[in-house]
């Protein structure tokens, strides 16, 4: 039986790369893997907006991206997004200034969700100094 809520993933990831984006291009510290440095959500960061503003923040870019509930991780001038497009999970990294991509990973993936959600990735990147860390939705 199907679920009879609604697919979030797509959603989510854009919200988070949004949130993620914003703190990149304002020079902020790196968020380099799930729930930040220390690993516990919170930032160090200063003079951060208590609101948005009533249209929204600035859009700096936008890209569409395929499905997962992986969150974007940010290390120096890498911003990593983990999704399935198809029949392939992506590791891809963008310039958080302008989105552009400066390399992009792709492999099959013969994962399904056994109750009903979407097929992509799970979990978020772990960026090192250098390296990129990934577990795919097929635990691979």
């Amino acid at each position: 039986m199907k679920p009879a809520h609604p697919n979030f993933g797509p959603v989510l990831q854009s919200v988070a790369c949004g949130w993620l984006l914003c703190l990149a291009v304002a020079q902020a510290a790196d968020w380099p893997r799930f729930l930040g440095p220390q690993g516990d959500g919170t930032s160090a960061e200063t003079n951060l907006l208590d609101r948005f503003p009533p249209d929204g923040p600035q859009i700096l870019w936008h890209k569409p991206v395929g499905t997962g509930y992986s969150a974007p991780s940010v290390r120096g001038a890498c911003l990593v997004l983990h999704h399935r497009e198809g029949n392939e999970e992506v590791v891809e990294c963008l310039d958080p200034g302008t989105g552009a991509t400066r390399w992009r990973h792709a492999y099959p993936s013969r994962f399904t969700d056994p109750y009903g959600y979407n097929n992509g990735p799970r979990s978020s990147p772990l960026l090192t100094p250098d390296r990129c860390f990934t577990f795919g939705a097929g635990a691979g």
